[in-house]
């Protein structure tokens, strides 16, 4: 009952979505969130991320977040593009560190994945690794509790190319910018942008994902939900 509900919220909020990665020059964005899910049940946060491009052949991106769960998390992405006729290809190459210090634990990632998108189809595919470890100094040492490579998957679609004044789309993949899930662990999500103006546009996102703390299996999924704008340069 309770997946039954979120699901319904989710696709609901569609008109609300944004996609985040539109931009052409660099911006910074600037995101509140809000969550609920088994484990921490209600939480809040900040998102701020940042987005240069150099030329038409390479982008970088960093992103960090602070949650009231107790979890900071940062990432940097490296993406080397390669236009062609139609679309494009690129690479994603991603490290990621992700705190959950009320608890004492983190987990670092490695990413690289390769991938071809267009105005309306992006896909994406790769592999990374994951430690996860104690960071309480009175631990006896490092814990890692996870197989160190997996699958990375994106699919995701717009309805209007990236180009348009708004746009809203969708898709599945088993990570984010800030955590990385088992290949059969998926995440569902709706996410759009409005231009405000030439340089200010109003974003919105919805995610469905497993709850649980460091991938452990449940049967229930939570919501994570962010709203802000993205000032472009």
């Amino acid at each position: 009952m309770r997946k039954s509900i979120f699901l319904l919220i989710m696709l609901a909020g569609t008109t609300l979505s944004a996609r985040t990665n539109d931009s052409s020059g660099s911006s910074v964005t600037v995101l509140g969130n809000y969550g609920y899910n088994n484990t921490w049940r209600n939480y809040g946060g900040l998102d701020i991320r940042g987005f240069v491009p150099f030329g038409k052949h390479f982008e970088l991106k960093a992103d960090a977040e602070v949650l009231t769960a107790g979890v900071f998390s940062g990432s940097v992405t490296f993406t080397p593009k390669f236009p062609l006729p139609v679309g494009e290809l690129f690479l994603d190459g991603t490290l990621n560190y992700r705190n959950l210090f009320k608890y004492k634990s983190a987990e670092f990632v490695t990413a690289a994945s390769f991938g071809y998108r267009m105005d309306f189809v992006s896909v994406q595919a790769g592999l990374f690794y994951r430690g996860i470890f104690n960071t309480d100094r009175n631990a006896e040492g490092p814990y890692v509790g996870e197989k160190p490579v997996d699958m990375v998957y994106r699919v995701s679609f717009n309805v209007r190319p990236s180009t348009s004044r708004w746009n809203a789309g969708g898709g599945i993949t088993n990570y984010n910018e800030y955590e990385y899930e088992r290949m059969w662990q998926p995440m569902f999500f709706i996410d759009g942008h409005y231009d405000l103006s030439d340089s200010l546009s109003l974003l919105a996102t919805v995610q469905v994902k497993q709850s649980g703390m460091f991938h452990q299996i449940v049967s229930f999924y939570g919501i994570d939900t962010k709203v802000g704008l993205r000032y472009e340069f």
